[in-house]
């Protein structure tokens, strides 16, 4: 397989329109995946880099969204929903191409995300939905589920919510992909639930990251996750930053940069409602 980072508004552009990606020999998953180590860090820039020495992701564990993230009687009437209007999950996309997609070799878009950290954690914007609670889910890759089911309670304001597994859940196995899907239950009794789906995979940092890492701290180290292509440990670490210096020009610039480099731009000024640490 072959993969590039996808800015999100771009996923809904035919895939074979905005790349052009010959078929490769599929690539294995590691087991014990390695980080790439930032050559250096510039103080207090964010530029997200995939780790170009990361397999691609598996496909065949899907990817995408169902009802345009939305409930059903939330949905417009006519045009199309923004992002700021969509169930969304604070996730870079890809392409991948798969070797046995022979007949067709378009690349496919699939949500996916790196992260160092023992348990899957995510950003959710929630738009404003007549849906009352947040749920994640997570298999492994022989689609048996990761602990249980976490949940979450919507209040009306519009936001970005943190949700993740509970903490009596086993550690990811590093160097394995995991399917997430994060869905809204909605008031009415629709058995179509709008989601929306993806992979993260746990990777080990080597010594040289981890040694920055441990020289660093704020807007640094997240820079260091950020250009290592760790995205959920950058973004999770900036949105505590964010929360806590709202009116710190560096920390706003920065988080409005990187989420601007996942084509998230249309919820850079979305509230933060974090919680569930």
């Amino acid at each position: 397989m072959v993969w590039t980072q996808l800015p999100r508004y771009l996923a809904l552009i035919s895939a074979s329109v905005l790349l052009e990606l010959g078929i490769v020999p599929s690539f294995f998953i590691a087991t014990q995946a390695q980080t790439q180590t930032p050559s250096h860090v510039q103080s207090k820039r964010v530029i997200f880099k995939p780790n170009p020495d990361q397999p691609a992701p598996d496909i065949t564990t899907g990817g995408g969204r169902r009802n345009d993230g939305q409930c059903s009687q939330d949905q417009p009437v006519a045009g199309e929903a923004t992002n700021s209007q969509l169930l969304t999950v604070l996730v870079p996309s890809v392409l991948v191409t798969p070797e046995f997609k022979q007949s067709d070799p378009s690349p496919v878009s699939i949500n996916f995300q790196l992260t160092v950290s023992e348990k899957a954690t995510f950003l959710v914007y929630v738009p404003e939905t007549s849906a009352n609670v947040l749920e994640l889910r997570v298999e492994d890759e022989e689609g048996q589920q990761v602990g249980e089911t976490a949940r979450r309670e919507l209040t009306e304001t519009p936001g970005i919510y943190r949700i993740s597994l509970p903490e009596t859940t086993l550690p990811l196995d590093v160097g394995k992909d995991y399917k997430w899907l994060v869905s809204m239950t909605c008031q009415v009794g629709d058995p179509n639930d709008p989601f929306v789906e993806g992979l993260i995979r746990r990777v080990s940092p080597d010594s040289r990251l981890t040694r920055s890492l441990d020289q660093v701290s704020g807007l640094d180290k997240v820079a260091v996750y950020a250009e290592a292509g760790i995205w959920q440990d950058a973004l999770v670490n900036l949105a505590a930053l964010r929360q806590t210096q709202p009116n710190n020009p560096e920390v706003v610039s920065a988080w409005q940069n990187l989420l601007q480099q996942a084509g998230l731009e249309d919820i850079t000024d979305a509230p933060l409602i974090l919680s569930q640490d």
